[in-house]
């Protein structure tokens, strides 16, 4: 038994790889899409609850309209199982939990946004989980700057939109299976029909895959390998070409 990491470069125009680095490609853009979506409405919620009514812009109205919607779905739902309903958001109080923003975003991104049929729903509610953390932290920062101002060195800004650089998705052992035949092996994501080559090594058991887009390329490491992206510095990588990095435990190699 033991770990082992390796190194796999995929891109368009491998025939072993093609058809993974394109859903791998899809999945990020659908990530970085979703994120900025759920960040849009937190931003918004922020700034316009706390102004009046008839200064707030059109798309704090919007944002408004479909959060108060959304919650109102909710504590419908609720009431039938006799809980206790969530309360609006306010002025005194712009914002909502995590767990309240996972539940409120996937209602307004069925309806926005609609997933692919690669990007599973846990994956979506990562993606808003991250900016929901941004988010709580801008918040945590606006509340500590009205206490001890001098602590920073300028108002703290909301957390910006992915326009480009880093974005991690991870595949945990339930979305991913270890399968192959006598000759091959591969790691396929469930319910994607798409197999990743890996060799003639079996392995007993994996926790988890990494798909990184960093620097508008896609890199993916397996058990969160970050020293090995971190000991592979390329400098001039294409915008098409993908890096799985792989670790799990090996059973016996043949």
């Amino acid at each position: 038994m033991g770990y082992h990491t390796e190194r796999i470069v995929m891109n368009r125009t491998s025939r072993k790889y093609r058809k993974a680095f394109l859903v791998t490609v899809s999945n990020m853009r659908h990530a970085q899409a979703v994120y900025n979506t759920a960040l849009f409405h937190m931003r918004n919620l922020f700034t316009g609850l706390r102004k009046d009514e008839g200064a707030r812009t059109e798309n704090e109205r919007e944002v408004i309209g479909n959060v108060t919607a959304a919650i109102t779905e909710i504590n419908d739902k609720r009431a039938g199982k006799d809980k206790a309903p969530w309360s609006f958001p306010s002025p005194e109080q712009p914002y909502l939990s995590l767990y309240q923003w996972t539940t409120v975003m996937t209602r307004i991104l069925k309806k926005s946004l609609p997933r692919p049929e690669t990007f599973y729903s846990k994956l979506e509610q990562q993606v808003v989980l991250a900016a929901g953390r941004n988010m709580k932290s801008f918040v945590s920062a606006m509340k500590d700057y009205g206490i001890h101002p001098e602590k920073y060195h300028g108002r703290p800004k909301l957390p910006g939109y992915l326009k480009s650089g880093t974005f991690t998705l991870t595949y945990d052992c339930q979305m991913v299976t270890c399968g192959g035949d006598g000759r091959h092996r591969w790691l396929e994501p469930k319910g994607t029909g798409v197999r990743i080559p890996t060799g003639r090594k079996e392995y007993s058991g994996i926790a988890d895959i990494k798909l990184r887009w960093q620097c508008g390329r896609i890199n993916a490491d397996v058990n969160g390998a970050a020293n090995i992206l971190r000991k592979y510095k390329e400098t001039a990588l294409q915008a098409d070409t993908a890096y799985l990095y792989r670790t799990v435990e090996m059973k016996n190699a043949a």
